[in-house]
């Protein structure tokens, strides 16, 4: 009797436990990393350094870019004055430019693999 107490017992107890398992906070993929794997602007220019081998001077000017850019890409989602397809295409754009200003602080070398860097992050996000 006693024995069949303690299975019944356990049993509620591991039944209480499983829904606060599946509410815990799954941890981060590469995916889920900011949005779509490319991070917060401190990671990207880590990364960068990293991958890149970035001089200071470079990373100073990319960095500056990065944080020009999180102004103006919030300023542009947060406008609800144009459409949603208008606020994606004006998105586009914005990313396009900041990109070339990125690629243009960048040596040929440095370029080629930033292209790569860029193709493996569409890859991991349409995954």
């Amino acid at each position: 009797m006693k024995k069949l107490f303690l299975i019944l017992s356990f049993a509620a107890l591991g039944s209480l436990a499983v829904p606060s398992l599946s509410t815990a906070e799954p941890e981060k993929s590469e995916k889920q990393e900011g949005r779509g794997g490319r991070g917060n602007p401190e990671e990207r220019l880590a990364r960068m350094k990293e991958h890149l081998k970035l001089t200071d001077e470079q990373a100073e000017k990319v960095k500056a870019i990065m944080e020009k850019g999180r102004e103006e890409g919030r300023a542009l989602r947060e406008d609800k004055s144009s459409s949603d397809e208008d606020r994606r295409a004006k998105m586009k754009e914005f990313r396009k430019s900041q990109m070339e200003q990125i690629d243009a602080v960048l040596t040929p070398e440095q370029r080629e693999k930033a292209k790569e860097m860029r193709k493996d992050q569409r890859k991991v996000r349409r995954d």
